[in-house]
C-alpha cells in the first residue's frame, strides 16, 4: 500500500489482505507486519489499519515501535501513534528500558515525534514515587530523552546511590548525561560553573569546630567550617568487582595515572578511600608541603588515615642537610623503601611530565633524585593517623625518608612526622633519629631546630639572622628558623603540646 498524497513523501507499508469500502471512503488493511517511518519501523496491534479518505491513517492503538531499523536501540511498547507520513509520526507510549539483571522498567514516553534530520525522538518524565531505578545502584527521577539513532538514554534529572551505610548521607543530586544500561556512569555537575543549588561535593574533610573526620559522598552541601583534605569530582560510576561507588574524572578512568584524584566509597566496609593529591599542610606560608596518596575514613569507628609519600620545601642550614644524609646512608643499616610505590606515583604525575616520569621508572636508579624531588626533605612513605585530641595526623613507625636537600637516602629512619591543622595556619614537627636525635617544629612562620650534635646547634647560632631570615614579600609571610630546646622535643615525643620559650631560642 502506497500512500499518493504528496505530503506524506510515498508513506508505504506491505497487507496479507485489503478491502475498500466506498461508503464511508475507508481501505481496511490486514495482516500488516510493520510500517517504515522516518528512521524507524511502527508495529500496530494485531496487524490492523485503517485508511480514511485524504489518505488519513487512524491513530494505531497498542502499537509498538522500534528505534532505529538499523541499530535496533530501543523499544517503546503500549504506544499510540498518529502516523501522518513517510517521515511523520506523533504520539505516546511506554519505553521498556532494561537495567543489567535483565529486568525490565518502564518509562511513559508523554511525546514521541520526528525531528527535522528524520530521526524519531520521544521524551518522558519519571516522578520521584515511581521508585525507578537505572540500576539496583541508581535511583533517578526526571526527565529521559531517547534519540533513534543513539544508543543511550539522556537524562537530565536526579539521581541517587542506593547504599546500606547507616554512618554516610547522601543527596538526590542534579545530573544530566547519558545512560547505557550496562554500564552506567553519570556526569556530575562542574562546581566551578554549576549553580550553587546543583553543585555536589564528594570528599574526606576535617570539622574546624570539632577536630572530627568529615566525608561528604555525592552531597548537595557541605559545611563552610569543613577543612578539604582530598575531594573528586568528574564522574560516578558504580565497580562491581569491589563493591563500590567511585567518584574520578573520565580521563582518570581511562588513564590510572592521569593526575586527577580518585575517591571511593566502599558499601560493604562502609568505608572511604581518597586517592591523590591531599591536602594535609596547605597553608604554612614560605613551607611548601606536598603529600601524595591514599587517605581513608573509616566510617563505622570515625577513624582517619593515610598512607603518603611527602615532599617539604623551605629555607635551613645548608651544612646540616649536607650532612644529615651520611647519618641514614646505606651504611648506617636502615631498611631500603620502595621508592617506586603507589603513593609516591601519585605525586610523580603531577609532578612530571608523563615521559619524565616513564624515563625516571625506566631508569630504575635510587641514588638519583628527579629534579621534582630535590627539595629540602622527602619521604617516600609515612603512615599517618589522625589524633582528635591533638587536631593532627601523627606518624605510625619508621618513617621513610627518600632525600634531604636532593640527596637521595630512601631508608627508614626511626621517627615521627606530625602534621598539624589550625585556623591560624598549618604546623609540623619532625623528629628523625637516625643516630643523632634531630627535631624540627615550625608553628606561626617560625621553624625551630633542635639536635643533639652540638655543631649543627652552634652552626645556626653562628649565621647572621638576616641569613637564616626571609623577608615578607609579594603576599609571602615574614619566615626565620632557630635553635629551640630539648625540653620542647621531649614534650613533643610525649604527644605534649610544645612550650615555646623565647629565652631558650636564639
Amino acid at each position: 500500500m502506497t500512500s499518493t498524497r504528496a505530503s506524506q513523501e510515498g508513506l508505504n507499508f506491505l497487507a496479507h489482505r485489503a478491502e475498500f469500502f466506498l461508503l464511508p471512503s475507508i481501505l481496511e488493511a490486514y495482516g500488516v507486519p510493520n510500517i517504515d517511518v522516518a528512521d524507524s519501523r511502527v508495529f500496530p496491534d494485531s496487524g490492523r489499519v485503517t485508511i480514511e479518505e485524504a489518505a488519513y491513517m487512524r491513530p494505531l492503538k497498542n502499537a509498538s515501535l522500534l528505534a532505529s531499523r538499523i541499530g535496533g536501540y530501543h523499544r517503546i511498547e503500549k504506544a499510540e501513534f498518529k502516523v501522518r507520513g513517510r517521515n511523520d509520526l506523533y504520539g505516546a507510549g511506554e519505553y521498556q528500558y532494561t537495567d543489567e539483571l535483565g529486568k525490565v522498567w518502564p518509562i511513559p514516553m508523554g511525546r514521541i515525534d520526528v525531528d527535522s534530520l528524520d530521526h524519531v525522538v520521544a521524551q518522558g518524565e519519571l516522578v520521584e514515587e515511581a521508585g525507578f531505578q537505572l540500576s539496583p545502584h541508581f535511583q533517578y527521577y526526571g526527565i529521559v530523552n531517547m534519540e533513534s539513532i543513539d544508543p543511550m538514554l539522556t537524562v537530565r534529572g536526579r539521581i541517587h546511590i542506593v547504599t546500606s551505610c547507616p554512618a554516610l548521607e547522601t543527596d538526590w543530586i542534579m545530573t544530566t548525561t547519558q545512560i547505557d544500561p550496562l554500564d552506567i556512569v553519570i556526569d556530575l555537575p562542574d562546581p566551578d560553573t554549576a549553580r550553587p543549588a546543583h553543585k555536589v561535593y564528594s570528599g574526606i574533610y576535617l570539622m574546624q569546630d570539632s577536630a572530627s573526620p568529615y566525608t561528604a559522598f555525592i552531597r548537595r552541601n557541605n559545611p563552610s567550617i569543613a577543612v578539604e583534605l582530598i575531594s573528586a569530582r568528574g564522574i560516578l560510576f558504580y565497580d562491581a568487582e569491589e563493591d563500590a561507588y567511585v567518584v574520578t574524572t573520565r580521563r582518570r578512568l581511562l588513564d590510572p595515572n592521569a593526575p586527577d584524584n580518585h575517591l571511593v566509597f566502599s558499601t560493604k566496609e562502609c568505608t572511604v578511600t581518597g586517592m591523590g593529591q591531599l591536602s594535609l599542610g596547605a597553608k604554612m606560608g614560605r613551607v611548601q608541603l606536598g603529600a601524595f596518596g591514599h587517605i581513608e575514613h573509616d566510617l563505622y569507628r570515625n577513624k582517619l588515615s593515610a598512607t603518603a609519600a611527602v615532599t617539604m620545601d623551605f629555607v635551613f642550614q645548608e651544612d646540616i642537610l649536607k650532612a644529615l644524609p651520611q647519618e641514614m646512608g646505606p651504611g648506617m643499616g636502615g631498611l631500603s623503601t620502595d621508592w617506586a610505590n603507589d603513593y609516591l606515583l601519585e605525586g610523580l604525575n603531577r609532578l612530571m611530565t608523563p615521559r619524565d616520569r616513564d624515563r625516571f621508572y625506566a631508569a630504575s636508579t635510587d641514588d638519583k633524585l628527579p629534579r621534582e624531588l630535590r627539595q629540602t626533605l622527602y619521604f617516600d612513605e609515612v603512615d599517618l593517623l589522625w589524633d582528635k585530641n591533638l587536631r593532627a595526623f601523627r606518624s605510625q613507625g619508621a618513617l621513610g625518608v627518600g632525600g634531604v636537600s636532593g640527596n637521595a637516602v630512601h631508608r627508614y629512619v626511626e621517627g615521627v612526622l606530625e602534621l598539624r591543622k589550625r585556623r591560624g595556619g598549618d604546623e609540623f614537627s619532625l623528629y628523625l633519629n637516625p643516630n643523632l636525635e634531630h627535631y624540627f617544629f615550625f608553628k606561626r612562620n617560625v621553624l625551630r631546630f633542635y639536635s643533639t650534635e652540638k655543631s649543627y646547634m652552634d652552626a645556626i647560632l653562628a649565621t647572621d639572622t638576616k641569613k637564616r631570615s626571609l623577608p615578607a614579600k609579594d603576599g609571602l609571610p615574614y619566615y626565620t628558623y632557630v635553635t629551640t630546646t630539648r625540653g620542647n622535643m621531649k614534650r613533643f615525643l610525649d604527644g605534649l603540646e610544645e612550650i615555646i620559650d623565647s629565652e631558650d631560642e636564639k
